[in-house]
């Protein structure tokens, strides 16, 4: 409707524009792109997060340990999933899918502080310290990938860093 405008205070205006401004520094790209030893630095820093994130609440089950995590780098199982029976998928998915009985791993979402570092194979790094956010999973049936843990730096909070990063989880699987 047509009326009166509105103006927002100065303050309000300076938040947004300090929140875009954030955001917009922040890197966020998938977890496989990183080297090797990258992913599996990066999955065993999530584990302990997420020890210290649930220590306060409880605690987590017992079967989740390094080893669970580091087997989102692998290929899913699927010998006990139902035979592959989507008649179309969308581009991701038909990429994802090497076989009818094979799925590529997709271990989720990273968000840094600075984009990572090209080493000179060609393959990207990153320090532990610059890490801002994640969100990780699996693929527990040939269509649907389970977030198994997503967590944003108390910094990066309120500036859109965590819809960022699941928007690019649906994007990828």
């Amino acid at each position: 409707t047509w009326g009166t405008p509105t103006f927002q205070p100065r303050a309000v205006q300076i938040e947004i524009l300090t929140n875009q401004m954030l955001l917009g520094s922040v890197w966020v790209g998938p977890i496989n792109v990183l080297n090797s030893a990258a992913q599996e630095t990066l999955i065993n820093w999530v584990f302990r997060n997420e020890d210290r994130v649930w220590r306060h609440r409880g605690g987590r089950p017992e079967y989740e340990t390094p080893g669970e995590f580091l087997s989102f780098l692998r290929s899913p199982n699927t010998e006990a999933w139902p035979p592959h029976q989507t008649l179309c998928c969308t581009r991701a998915q038909h990429s994802r899918l090497t076989n009818m009985t094979q799925i590529k791993p997709f271990p989720g979402i990273v968000a840094l502080s600075v984009p990572p570092k090209v080493k000179s194979d060609g393959t990207l790094s990153f320090k532990s310290d610059t890490i801002v956010g994640y969100v990780c999973g699996e693929f527990v049936d040939w269509d649907m990938y389970e977030m198994v843990a997503a967590w944003v730096d108390v910094r990066y909070q309120g500036v859109g860093l965590a819809a960022k990063m699941y928007t690019q989880v649906i994007l990828h699987t």
